[in-house]
């Protein structure tokens, strides 16, 4: 009898060992969705993808079990299409949702009851909000209901951002208070701006908010990824917060990186983000930053989470973006015009040339190439501007046909009909009309830019 008990107490003992407690308890009531399927889905980057099945008992309840805790996040239960709810799974990972047509309660461990309160706060402040814009939309004739709507919604910030404070302060440590402190927005005390002068306050503002945007965002703590909110949070400062400079994108960007190195996870998050923006910025210029990021951390094998298709791709991009560089000096080339002469990009005498790479059956190019000429060329011929167009098929008729219908015969009209100077390589042609301004010596001061663009550029330098 000893003996068995004895056995029995090591079965006890391994058992714990192992973790056969349940770990993850996620229980949902959902009557409306009981002859439905119920997901449990986690968000990434802002995204939500499904993680599971909830097991049905057929009667309305769901449930979701597991030995192994579930990564701290937001996740989320959705129910056929439209119907979600989001909750938050901390450290200690035992809840019960109860959904009921439009309203849910939560209940279970102290941070998923935090955040559903934390919902019901954030409901009740955008409804406040909605309520004041209304009202402010139906009186916004009178001169004082301008104040009056500043000073209410400066109300309702400051009650929210209170909210977050305290929150992050009470719950330090926990996932709660860290999501709770990465939505603090910056402060700008007055304290900062003693004895700035107000011309030069501005600039003052905008080097505050820079350099303490991310004062309470954990730039080391990976469970911030799993949330909704990461990448507005990221969204809005490399693309609203910061100056659109290149080299203020490249700088910033390298800075984060950095300090999110210690965390494997949000490094990689972070210096994924910077080379993805920098690559779809409508921005000119910021393909300078997508390649120095690239060989900076993708290309010098940093980039750990970076695969052989991945890094061949990137090194595409690098190889087709490089030549072109704002800076750089333009791939020579050397084509044939209408009459059969032939001339070299960097032969052309002028203080400054566009480059414009066009085609006949572009709908774009077609109003955009008279407009070049009659806007661009003609106020600025007279100043040494010279014009380089490139015809990028190999029909001469229709070539020469448009040339003449639309009167740029004054420009250099050239064409490469056996692609022997591989110019759509050398210059990453994809679209037309592409069009590279260049100074006297051949560098790349604009491209890609439209004609008030380039028009203003040629302003400020001649």
């Amino acid at each position: 009898m000893k003996k068995l008990l004895f056995i029995i107490a090591i079965l006890i003992a391994v058992a714990n060992q192992q973790g056969f407690a349940q770990k993850t308890n996620i229980e949902v009531e959902f009557p409306a969705f009981k002859d439905s399927t119920v997901l449990l889905a986690y968000y990434i980057d802002g995204k939500v993808f499904v993680k599971d099945t909830l097991q049905s008992n057929g009667n309305g309840l769901f449930k979701y079990e597991s030995h192994e805790s579930l990564k701290q996040g937001i996740y989320s239960v959705v129910g056929g299409k439209t119907k979600q709810v989001d909750f938050l799974l901390g450290e200690k990972q035992t809840v019960s949702i109860a959904i009921e047509g439009n309203d849910y309660s939560v209940k279970g461990n102290d941070e998923s009851v935090q955040f559903y309160k934390y919902q019901q706060h954030l409901k009740e402040q955008q409804k406040k909000r909605l309520a004041l814009t209304r009202h402010y939309q139906k009186y916004k004739t009178n001169k004082d209901s301008l104040a009056v709507y500043r000073k209410k919604l400066k109300e309702l910030n400051a009650t929210m951002n209170t909210y977050w404070k305290d929150h992050a302060n009470k719950y330090k440590g926990s996932f709660f208070g860290t999501f709770m402190a990465s939505m603090i927005p910056v402060d700008l005390p007055a304290e900062a701006f003693k004895g700035v002068y107000p011309q030069k306050r501005w600039q003052a503002e905008y080097n505050y908010r820079k350099n303490h945007y991310f004062d309470h965002f954990d730039l080391t703590d990976a469970r911030l990824i799993n949330t909704p909110t990461i990448k507005g949070k990221f969204e809005l400062y490399f693309n609203k917060v910061l100056l659109q400079v290149p080299d203020t994108i490249l700088q910033e960007s390298i800075r984060l990186i950095e300090k999110a190195k210690p965390d494997p996870e949000m490094y990689k998050y972070v210096a994924s983000f910077a080379l993805n923006n920098s690559l779809t910025s409508k921005y000119m210029g910021m393909e300078d930053v997508f390649v120095k990021l690239a060989q900076k951390y993708y290309l010098s094998g940093e980039a750990s989470w970076a695969d052989s298709t991945m890094l061949s791709k990137i090194m595409e991009e690098v190889i087709k973006r490089s030549p072109t560089l704002i800076g750089n000096k333009a791939p020579d080339f050397k084509m044939q015009s209408i009459d059969e002469e032939w001339f070299s990009l960097h032969n052309i005498d002028s203080p400054y040339t566009l480059v414009v790479f066009w085609e006949t059956d572009c709908g774009h190019c077609k109003k955009e190439i008279p407009h070049l000429y009659k806007s661009i060329f003609l106020p600025y011929r007279d100043k040494g501007l010279k014009v380089l167009a490139v015809y990028t098929h190999d029909n001469k008729e229709e070539w020469e046909e448009f040339v003449m219908d639309k009167g740029i015969e004054e420009w250099i009209n050239v064409y490469d009909p056996d692609n022997q100077t591989n110019f759509r390589l050398n210059y990453n042609i994809v679209t037309t009309p592409a069009i590279f301004l260049l100074d006297k010596d051949k560098k790349i001061i604009a491209k890609k830019l439209g004609i008030d663009a380039i028009k203003n550029i040629l302003e400020s330098k001649i």
